[in-house]
C-alpha cells in the first residue's frame, strides 16, 4: 500500500487537495490545491472542477493518481459513494449519482481507489490519526470559527455531533460559540463594533469587556459540553477553528467549569490545524486508521 496518498477536504464553495505521508501522518509539504468551485453547476461540471484539483496535486507532485481519501458533506452514502444530497442548496445536479464512478472516470483511477468519510467528522478523524487525539479513544472535538462544529469519538466510530443547533441560553449553541456570537456579546457590553475576533482578543490584553467575553464563552462552552462529556467519559476535549487561537483567554474558564462538575478531561488545542481534514480523510488508507467515520 503507498506511503503517499490524497487527502480531500470538499466543502461549498471549494475543493482542497494534498498528499499525506501515512507513514509520518503528516500532510507533505508545498502540495496543497485549493479552488473554488460552482455548487450549482451541473454534475458534468462539478466533477471536472474537483477533478481538475486533485490531478494537479499528484502531477505536481510528479506522481501518478493513486488512492484517494475524500471528505464529503452528507447526506452521502459513504460506502457505496452516492451523494443523497438534495435542497441543501449545493450540489443537486449530482443527487442519486455514483459519485465513485463519476471521479474514477474524470481521474482516470480505478474505483476501489477511491474512498468517501464524512467532512464532519474528519477533523477529529484527523486529530485521533495524526493530532494531539492520537492514544485516546473517548473524545469530543469542535471547531469554534464562523460556525460551530463538533464530533464525537467513542465506541469505535467518530460521527458528527451536530451540536450547533441544539438550545442554550435561550437560543442555538452556534450563536454563542461562534465569530458571531462573541463580537455580538462584546457589542452588547459596550456598544462597539469589532471586525473580528483577531481584533476582539488584542483589545482582551487591556480591556476587561473583552476579556469577558471570552471569559463567558469558555464557561458557557463547559456547561455545555459537560452532559456530553459525562456521556461518554470523555478523555479529551479537541479544540480547533479560527477561535481555538484566542485559546488561552477561555481555556481556564472552560477547564473550570468541567472541575466544578467534577470532569476532568484533557483540553488541548488542535495540532493539525486546517490539516487535520485533510489527514483524516486521508487515514482511510491507513492500516492503523484509528476509528470509523460514519455520517
Amino acid at each position: 500500500m503507498e506511503t503517499i496518498v490524497a487527502g480531500v477536504d470538499i466543502g461549498g464553495s471549494h475543493i482542497t487537495v494534498s498528499l499525506v505521508n501515512l507513514a509520518s501522518r503528516t500532510v507533505v509539504a508545498g502540495s496543497m490545491h485549493r479552488a473554488g468551485i460552482d455548487a450549482g453547476a451541473d454534475k458534468e461540471t462539478i466533477i471536472e472542477q474537483w477533478s481538475a484539483v486533485i490531478k494537479e496535486c499528484f502531477s505536481q507532485a510528479q506522481l501518478a493518481p493513486c488512492r484517494i481519501g475524500v471528505a464529503m458533506p452528507g447526506p452521502f452514502d459513504y460506502e457505496q459513494g452516492i451523494s443523497q444530497m438534495k435542497d441543501q442548496g449545493k450540489f443537486a445536479s449530482l443527487y442519486g449519482e455514483n459519485v465513485r464512478q463519476l471521479l474514477s472516470a474524470s481521474i482516470g483511477l480505478e474505483p476501489d481507489n477511491i474512498r468517501f468519510t464524512n467532512d464532519a467528522a474528519c477533523f477529529l478523524q484527523g486529530e485521533l490519526f495524526g493530532g494531539v487525539a492520537r492514544n485516546h479513544r473517548q473524545v469530543v472535538g469542535i471547531t469554534l470559527g464562523t460556525g460551530f462544529g463538533s464530533a464525537i469519538a467513542a465506541a469505535d466510530q467518530v460521527w458528527d455531533a451536530n451540536l450547533w443547533q441544539q438550545p442554550f441560553g435561550g437560543k442555538i449553541a452556534e450563536e454563542s460559540f461562534s465569530h458571531r456570537g462573541l463580537l455580538n456579546r462584546y457589542k452588547d457590553l459596550t456598544g462597539v463594533s469589532v471586525s473580528n475576533v483577531r481584533e476582539l482578543a488584542a483589545l482582551a490584553v487591556d480591556n476587561y469587556q473583552a476579556r469577558q467575553c471570552f471569559v463567558e464563552m469558555g464557561t458557557g462552552l463547559g456547561q455545555f459540553l459537560a452532559p456530553l462529556i459525562q456521556e461518554i467519559s470523555g478523555t479529551l476535549l479537541v479544540i480547533g477553528g479560527n477561535i481555538a487561537r484566542a485559546f488561552e483567554l477561555f481555556a481556564t474558564p472552560l477547564n473550570n467549569e468541567l472541575a466544578g462538575r467534577n470532569l476532568y478531561p484533557e483540553i488541548r488545542k488542535t495540532w493539525l490545524g486546517e490539516d487535520a481534514t485533510l489527514v483524516g480523510a486521508a487515514s482511510l488508507w491507513s492500516t492503523e486508521h484509528a476509528l470509523q467515520a460514519i455520517g
